[in-house]
């Protein structure tokens, strides 16, 4: 029996060790949880650029879209900007929407490595921490929103989610 435990723990930091994330965020059980936050100066572009991305989420069979940020293991962030004329201040019909994918940081991978101080620190900054952030940029005109929202969902979806799903699938063998 102790052979086992110490088996599953070599199996545990090596996997943290190569992969650099820890096993609980990488292992897919049931649906990636997202969290979306839009900012975008003008309503009727920023519920447009909304329905879209969530529209397009909703197509991945395991994702489940959720309203309070602290719940999600993903966050899926789009600033968008209308151009548009200095002068007379009418849209141009160009729009450039800047988007960052992050995965949550689970300080409980890590309990049984820090010390009991270490780990009443670090629980109050759990929420607060994300991994490495995947940034980009797409532009286009305002007539193909729901194009550049496709194109961010696909990018989302090949980045972030696919090799979690194919790291998970390969753990599970």
């Amino acid at each position: 029996m102790k052979r086992y435990y110490i088996l599953v723990l070599l199996t545990a930091f090596l996997i943290l060790t190569f992969t650099g994330r820890p096993i609980q965020s990488q292992i897919v059980f049931g649906k990636f949880k997202v969290y979306v936050n839009i900012t975008c100066r003008d309503d009727n572009t920023k519920n447009s650029i909304e329905s879209y991305i969530k529209r397009e989420l909703r197509s991945l069979q395991d994702v489940q879209i959720l309203v309070k940020e602290q719940d999600a293991n993903h966050q899926l962030s789009i600033v968008a900007h209308e151009s548009t004329y200095t002068q007379s201040g009418q849209k141009t019909g160009d729009i450039s929407v800047a988007y960052m994918y992050l995965q949550k940081f689970r300080l409980s991978s890590y309990k049984y490595s820090l010390t009991n101080a270490g780990w009443e620190r670090m629980k109050n900054l759990e929420n607060r921490l994300y991994f490495t952030p995947n940034l980009g940029v797409q532009n286009g005109m305002t007539t193909d929103i729901d194009k550049v929202c496709k194109s961010i969902v696909v990018t989302f979806d090949t980045e972030e989610l696919e090799p979690i799903r194919k790291h998970s699938s390969e753990f599970l063998k």
